[in-house]
């Protein structure tokens, strides 16, 4: 049976696509109607593709291609995918070559990883990348919705000159990166990669005014990043995620170097005394837990405070019966129960019955220790 050209396959369903969205992409039915007639319509099927449509545009001009495709009406990211899939198949010959040999390897082989091949077939995308941006523009790759959004947000507020220097600079960046990681032994890979870092960081510090650099970082860095995920609970105000993260960046800074991270209680000085306290509870990582989980019970979001404040109260009660020498080991058992019954009488209105199940092994692992153990 003959196969049909990638090509061809990747067209063909674009096509339907982009076929369906000529046919729907205008017209909506009202909220109301929905309801009603989805009860008595049949089964959606896709449309079926209008065979008259790609021979009418289908040129192997590329820039040709592409205007009849717009001429057409085309969205912009379906234009972008069948010129992607164009070039795929244009260049679909020399990567064979790289790749020969592979087609017919044994099921129990794998491919040697060869560093020269590596590195071609790196430089042979990016020729198709290149390639690609003359033809369309910067960033065509870009069809993302949501990742062109968090590429936007990290550079917000640069002009559009320095917006387009910094893209160039994080493409380059990331090309040799993929080449070191490609073409290095393990032995030198981490030297090689901290010294591209410190290259790209010499270069955004030349490029962007210490405060466009100081927006980008807040956007951008492994700091503000690893603080987005840290603080979810605490929910910090912009200003207290920007006092956090200029004391949080320059300990960073010093760890590269041996440095240290800072204290809880320094990041504390730089807050309000009633958001100390909040920060203080919110890094504890079964509070984090404890938040996680009310929010997936759709539970009100206080209710990981009044859980947290059982978990403390009965925390300390604990530590003062261990430390109580006058007990004997029965009468510390028979408390250890009592402790825990009324721990367990005090979260289940909070948490529900199987919210508690839940909780005891995401966020709770501390109700375990209220358990005595048992007899040897």
């Amino acid at each position: 049976m003959k196969k049909l050209s990638p090509l061809v396959l990747v067209v063909s369903l674009l096509l339907n696509l982009a076929l369906a969205w000529l046919i729907f992409g205008h017209y909506r039915l009202p909220a109301t109607a929905v309801t009603a007639a989805t009860a008595t319509l049949p089964p959606i099927r896709p449309p079926a593709l209008d065979a008259g449509v790609w021979p009418g545009l289908q040129t192997n001009d590329l820039p040709e291609l592409i205007a009849r495709l717009r001429a057409a009406g085309f969205p912009e990211h379906l234009v972008r995918a069948i010129a992607a899939a164009q070039l795929d198949e244009n260049f679909a010959a020399r990567r064979r070559v790289l790749d020969a040999g592979t087609e017919n390897l044994p099921f129990w082989k794998t491919r040697t990883l060869d560093p020269r091949i590596n590195l071609a077939s790196l430089q042979l995308e990016r020729e198709k990348q290149a390639a690609l941006r003359q033809l369309l523009g910067p960033e065509p790759e870009s069809d993302d919705p949501l990742g062109e959004i968090a590429r936007n947000r990290r550079l917000h507020g640069l002009s559009p000159d320095k917006v387009e220097a910094v893209r160039s600079l994080l493409r380059d960046h990331d090309e040799r990166w993929s080449d070191i990681v490609a073409t290095s032994t393990s032995t030198v890979q981490g030297k090689r990669l901290a010294a591209l870092e410190k290259t790209q960081r010499d270069a955004l510090v030349r490029l962007l005014t210490p405060q466009e650099l100081e927006e980008y970082d807040l956007r951008a860095s492994n700091t503000a990043a690893a603080m987005r995920y840290e603080l979810t609970a605490f929910n910090p105000t912009e200003a207290e995620f920007r006092a956090i993260f200029r004391l949080r960046q320059s300990f960073d800074e010093e760890s590269a170097l041996g440095g240290r991270t800072p204290t809880p209680e320094q990041v504390k000085a730089v807050l309000p005394p009633d958001r100390a306290a909040d920060y203080e509870r919110t890094i504890d990582y079964s509070f984090r837990q404890t938040s996680q989980l009310v929010a997936r019970l759709e539970l009100p979001p206080e209710t990981s405070d009044r859980v947290y404040a059982v978990q403390k109260d009965i925390r300390q009660r604990l530590s003062g019966l261990y430390d109580d020498q006058s007990l004997s080991p029965d009468q510390r058992t028979q408390q250890l129960a009592t402790l825990r019954q009324e721990a367990e009488a005090r979260l289940t209105p909070l948490l529900g019955a199987q919210g508690l199940e839940a909780y005891r092994q995401y966020g709770g692992i501390w109700m375990q220790s209220l358990t005595p153990p048992a007899p040897r």
